[in-house]
């Protein structure tokens, strides 16, 4: 008995010596949070570059046959739904600014309707026939005035040619 107990203490003493030091030891700290215009920019550079799938997509699917619903799908879901959900997987990555993550989570919810949206139903975007880029309030008339109201111009759907 007389040895177990100097031998448990021991044990004890080295265990909590293991358990001391800081726990982020071995970890990157953290980037300070973007300035407002710092993370504007970084999020107008992901649209600009997806965005660029989105002209003329109309097009594309109003030669379509009306009868060809796979095709037509295909279409918006390679050159629209697509895209447009790789832009809000980049943008989800990045940090906002301190004070605006409401503000953010609320143009990447907009954005993620809309992918939604043309994901379950190609015929939006039709040009000829009322769809969702012809109705007066949709979702993308939601996003875009957020997206727009917080600078992001490349973010607004649906793109138009330069």
């Amino acid at each position: 008995m007389r040895r177990t107990l100097p031998l448990l203490a021991a044990l004890a003493l080295a265990g909590a010596a293991i358990g001391c030091g800081d726990d982020d030891e071995g970890r990157r700290p953290q980037p300070p949070a973007p300035t407002r215009a710092e993370y504007v920019a970084a999020v107008n550079r992901i649209c600009a570059e997806g965005h660029g799938s989105f002209v003329d997509v109309s097009l594309a699917i109003n030669e379509v046959n009306d009868r060809d619903v796979a095709r037509m799908q295909a279409i918006a879901n390679d050159r629209v739904a697509d895209p447009l959900q790789h832009e809000i997987n980049q943008i989800i990555r990045l940090r906002p600014p301190v004070g605006d993550e409401d503000r953010v989570d609320s143009i990447i919810s907009e954005m993620q309707l809309v992918a939604d949206q043309i994901r379950s139903n190609a015929r939006l975007l039709r040009t000829a026939t009322p769809g969702l880029l012809r109705r007066s309030r949709n979702e993308v008339t939601g996003m875009n005035e957020l997206a727009g109201a917080y600078g992001l111009t490349d973010c607004l759907f649906p793109a138009q040619p330069g």
